[in-house]
């Protein structure tokens, strides 16, 4: 009886990890359409530290940890913004990037609504 309980449980345990995690993976991979699903990528959201539009380059500031730096390219796509440009600092947004090689590639950046009074 002690291990038929203990198996239940367990059971419980991965359907509510399931039920619990799955609606914050499912998002993630629906913003990122069309990009190769063994591509790995991060998610950071943050304030905007340092935008260069020689460089093509933005840094973004967690809320915890250092700020990192990404590169943009061609393939970079906006959700509330239309491009860089329309970015400053201290802007909230998300960055989906991945590892290339020692530079952090960005995939899609989101500006956040700025949320005033």
């Amino acid at each position: 009886m002690q291990k038929y309980r203990m198996l239940i449980q367990s059971v419980l345990v991965v359907v509510f990890g399931y039920i619990v995690f799955l609606p914050h993976i499912v998002p993630a991979q629906e913003s990122l359409e069309g990009r190769s699903a063994d591509q790995e990528f991060v998610l950071i959201e943050g304030k905007a530290r340092n935008i260069s539009l020689e460089n093509n380059t933005i840094t973004v500031k967690p809320n915890k940890g250092k700020k990192i730096k990404i590169v943009l390219d061609l393939a970079t796509t906006f959700k509330g913004a239309s491009s860089l440009k329309d970015i400053q600092k201290p802007n909230l947004v998300k960055v989906w990037y991945i590892l290339d090689g020692e530079n952090k590639r960005a995939l899609k950046i989101e500006k956040m609504p700025d949320l005033g009074c």
